[in-house]
């Protein structure tokens, strides 16, 4: 009888000490990381409903992109944006635009709901544009042009705010304060005179959460 006692109590602990691992297990588990897809929808929606944009500073990143778990994320975010106008416009302007911003950093995330949350995180900054505008003179077959060629540099905190109705589909938008530094060269020529001068600048701006991104998480 004791002998089949104690078997009972040793099959016991067994399944017992099993069941604790397990549980050991899945408490322990990794978070899983997931590669999370943005677009900046801002401009589409305020077509849609008609509207006008603020005259504030906006979010320039077009596309965005995050890698980590829903606690902790690198981010990412990309804009490029060519304006070429071949002919002359009607204040005599010839223009060639180029604009490209990239940006890279790290953000934390908290959950306030099952659906909502909040981040913030910093990020490292850098763009460069250039521009070539030719102007028709009073002269005839006379033009004058100028070339600027400007490279940027810049960090700063960011902080935002996230709706999740879906566990695959999110909303966002975010404020940004950043510190940049800017270079660049200015080349004119509008004869008879001629310039090459360098130039640099120091700037402090903020970017308010004006941008609405809706992101695709994969």
């Amino acid at each position: 009888m004791k002998s089949i006692v104690h078997s009972f109590c040793f099959i016991l602990l067994m399944l017992l000490a099993n069941n604790i691992q397990a549980q050991d297990t899945t408490a322990y588990q990794k978070p899983k990381k997931q590669v999370i897809l943005g677009l900046n929808i801002t401009q589409t929606l305020t077509n849609f409903i008609n509207g006008t944009s603020p005259n504030i500073v906006k979010d320039p990143y077009l596309i965005t992109m995050r890698y980590g778990t829903n606690k902790q994320r690198f981010r990412a975010g990309a804009n490029f944006k060519v304006n070429n106008i071949n002919n002359f416009d009607l204040q005599g302007r010839k223009v060639k635009n180029t604009e490209v911003q990239l940006r890279l950093g790290y953000e934390w995330n908290h959950l306030i709901t099952p659906h909502f949350s909040y981040y913030f995180g910093t990020d490292l900054i850098t763009g460069y544009e250039l521009e070539d505008i030719t102007t028709q003179t009073g002269v005839i077959g006379g033009f004058a042009t100028l070339k600027t060629r400007a490279t940027s540099f810049g960090a700063g905190p960011v902080m935002g705010f996230i709706w999740q109705p879906h566990p695959r589909v999110f909303f966002s938008t975010e404020a940004s304060l950043y510190l940049t530094r800017t270079i660049g060269n200015e080349k004119v020529n509008a004869p008879p005179d001629f310039s090459n001068s360098d130039f640099s600048s120091t700037n402090i701006y903020s970017v308010l959460p004006t941008a609405l991104h809706l992101n695709i998480v994969f």
